[in-house]
Order: C-alpha cells, then structure tokens, then sequence
C-alpha cells in the first residue's frame, strides 16, 4: 500500500527529475520471487511493477522523450544481467547447474544509456505475438561437440535465463509503442545495435565459460523482441545498418546452434527451440528484405564452410524449421525471397549431396519445393 502511495504521489506531482527515473527503474529491475528454500526474496510484485510502468507512462509528456526512453531501456535489466550458472562435473559428465537469474543490480547509468539514444527530439497483440512469456524449467541438452559460441562437451542451453526477462521486455515494449512508430526506433537503435553488436562479437571458444554467450542470446532475443513489435505494428523496414547487423548476429548465434540439431529429437526440445526464436519469425513475417539476407548469408556460410558438419547442419535445420514456419509462409513466397530461397536450397542441396548431411539438404530442397510449387 505505502509503494501506491508512494507513487500515486510520484504521478500527482508530476515532472519527476531523471535521477528519480533512474533510480524507479534499477527498482523495477527486482522482481519478487521465492528462493529455493522456499523463502521470499524482497523485490517488486508483477503487478506493482506494472502500476510503476502506468504512472510514469501517463506523465511521460512532462519529462523528456530522452530520458523517458532511457528509463524504459532501463527497467527491462538487460543492460546489467549477468549469467550466474555454473558447470558441476559429476563422473566426467557436464551439466548445467539450473537456478532463477535475477538481473544484476548495477543498471547501465542513464549517462551511459542516454549516449545510446537520440537525443532528438502496445497494442497487447503485437507484444504477444512477438514475445512468448511462457516460463520453462528445464535445461536443454544438445549434441556433443562446439558450435556457435556454446561450450563442448554435453552443451547445455539455459532456456530459463534467455526468457527470464520476456515480461519486463514485454512491459517496455507496450509503453514504446504508445510513444510513436518511426521515430522512437531510431531513437532506440544505438542501444539495439550495441546489444546485437555485442552479440555478434561473442564468439565463445569451447574451452571458455558460457555465461558471455547465454547474456549475448539474452540481448539479442531482447532486441529482436523490440524490433518486431514495431514491425509488427506497421513500423516500416529496417535501416541498412540494422539490416545488416541483424543478418550477421541471427546467422552466428540464433541459427547456429548445436540445439538446432536435435530439433526434431522431441517435442520438449523443439518448443525451446520454438520459444528462442519465436522474436525472430515475427520479425521476418514483416521484414521480407531481411528474411531474403537471412537466407543468403545462411547459404553462403554453408558454402563457405563444407567441412564444418556439426554447424552447417545446424544452420540446414533451422533453416528447414524457417521454412514450415507457418508464420513465414506469406513472406517467402514472396517473389524476390521465393527466388532466392529456392536458389540457396538448391546450392545446399547441392554441396551437401554425397556426404554425411546428403538426406537433410535433399529434405530443404523438397520442403521449399512444396512451399513455392514444383514448377516455380
């Protein structure tokens, strides 16, 4: 009851100065939750959270848009999480120790965060259609062996911290939406191109921890989940600069997974897989320009590296998992993304003919055939 008051007050009096936004906003960062011992652990209730979000949205004209922006960044912790699990070895085996990620609490300075937003001056089902808030408990397994930034051995990959921050994303991203189309992304796209950057930069080596690529998938996902919401939102395409950092992060990290091998191996596998990527799907529903790249840097890293099974079958299956995308199927057969689709399934159908990944390009070459006709 004293937080409401507190910031029935914050509203009442309106114009609230921007150490004030920062501070509410490292608040909001700390949600309650149970420990595993079953106590609580002090932090903000979702929906406190929540009332925090609307007071400060609905007197959001009286402070700047540059600062507003920086508070909403802010709140959603991702420019301070840390990923704590750890690898316990038991009998030579490796296994991802699970625990619910709390964001760090040093919360990047608005200074910081201000440098990364323009300083010149949701609908409910574009944020659900962008963002599966969904909570999952499990830790999944792939393959033997090191792709993509993940660690060898049995590689695990942390579900639960790379969604952990689905709800506060999903928060600021109603408040971004209310604010303007077109002119809030490029406000906001120095962040997002730093957190993609930081993405594409992550190339963890099997012998490395994997806590810099599990935060590096957290910041794209987080990205990619504000990207479509206004794309899904009527925002219009993308700059060549996003464009293109978008490509190269989504080819390195999202699409290359050693989870994407096993895809197919269960149910339970395959809506992780599913979950991570559904940010990006909605994104490429609306960006046909950006599927079309996609597409043609997947076919030419394929090319590019023959010898490099483990990868190129990663990147074959998502690539397939693309494909029977229902959400997808209106942009590929769109005609300059139908043509270069079938000419990358059918380079990869051919580079991988006679060799260990034969029956997987021939699947994508019969998939894309079946999508976009046999005689187109």
């Amino acid at each position: 009851m004293a937080q409401r008051l507190t910031m029935g007050i914050i509203g009442m009096l309106r114009y609230p100065l921007e150490t004030l936004l920062v501070s509410v906003s490292q608040i909001c960062v700390h949600k309650k939750c149970t420990s595993k011992g079953g106590g609580s652990i002090t932090g903000l209730s979702d929906g406190m959270i929540d009332y925090i979000m609307s007071v400060f949205h609905s007197i959001r004209r009286t402070v700047s848009l540059q600062h507003y922006l920086t508070f909403l960044v802010n709140a959603t912790g991702i420019n301070g999480a840390q990923y704590r699990g750890g690898a316990a070895t038991n009998g030579g085996m490796v296994q991802q120790q699970q625990q619910q990620q709390q964001p760090d609490s040093t919360t990047q300075s608005a200074a910081d965060v201000r440098t990364g937003i323009g300083g010149d001056g949701l609908g409910s089902r574009a944020a659900a259609a962008a963002i599966a808030t969904t909570t999952t408990t499990t830790t999944t397994t792939a393959p033997n062996g090191c792709e993509g930034g993940v660690v060898g051995g049995a590689a695990s990959f942390d579900t639960e911290f790379v969604t952990s921050y689905d709800k506060a994303v999903a928060r600021s991203c109603r408040c971004l939406l209310q604010c303007g189309g077109g002119k809030i992304v490029h406000m906001l796209s120095p962040v997002l191109l730093a957190w993609l950057g930081d993405s594409a930069s992550s190339r963890t080596s099997c012998k490395e921890d994997s806590g810099t690529f599990m935060v590096a998938m957290l910041k794209t996902r987080a990205s990619l989940c504000i990207l479509s919401c206004f794309a899904l939102d009527g925002m219009g395409d993308l700059s060549a600069d996003m464009d293109s950092v978008i490509v190269d992060t989504v080819c390195n990290l999202m699409l290359s997974i050693p989870l994407a091998r096993v895809i197919n191996s269960d149910e339970t596998v395959r809506a992780t897989f599913v979950k991570i990527l559904a940010p990006l799907v909605a994104l490429l529903s609306c960006q046909p320009s950006t599927l079309c790249n996609v597409l043609k840097e997947c076919g030419r890293r394929i090319e590019s590296k023959k010898i490099d099974v483990q990868l190129n079958e990663s990147l074959i299956n998502s690539l397939l998992f693309l494909v029977k995308s229902k959400q997808l199927h209106a942009a590929l057969r769109i005609l300059d993304v139908a043509q270069t689709l079938k000419d990358t399934s059918t380079r990869i159908e051919s580079i991988s003919s006679d060799g260990p990944l034969d029956m997987l390009g021939g699947m994508l070459r019969t998939e894309v055939q079946a999508l976009l006709g046999f005689s187109f």
